[in-house]
């Protein structure tokens, strides 16, 4: 399998806020080229390869070349065709696209990224201490 650049950065967990930490120590004008979203348990950034934060335990996904709706991460294959796997997912879910997680097993719409700023970081951090 070769490995395609990364188009999102991937943070579960404990690393969710470290990257939370990285995008805020960003210059604004490089956090505007970069979008985000999260939910309780991980924290995704989208953007060129070049943009994205690299820090120490972070993932990275791209979306499938036979299936563009459906982001996988960099270093995993599914032993399914991918094809089949987006057209499956398509029937069950109306958002797309969507980003397939093999640990944890995880499907996560990606059709609601936000342009990166220290108001939605801001917005984000609440959420997770409410949470």
């Amino acid at each position: 399998m070769s490995e395609v650049e990364p188009q999102a950065a991937v943070g579960f967990g404990i690393i969710a806020p470290q990257l939370l930490a990285c995008l805020r120590q960003m210059p604004s004008e490089h956090q505007a080229r970069l979008h985000v979203t999260a939910n309780r348990d991980v924290l995704i950034v989208t953007g060129k390869t070049a943009l994205l934060p690299w820090i120490d335990g972070i993932e990275y996904a791209a979306p499938d070349t036979f299936a563009p709706s459906l982001w996988l991460p960099t270093r995993w294959q599914p032993s399914l065709p991918t094809e089949l796997i987006a057209q499956a997912l398509k029937q069950r879910y109306l958002r797309v696209p969507y980003l397939l997680w093999h640990q944890p097993k995880v499907i996560i719409p990606l059709d609601k990224q936000l342009p990166v700023s220290p108001a939605l970081l801001d917005r984000i951090e609440k959420y997770w201490e409410e949470a």
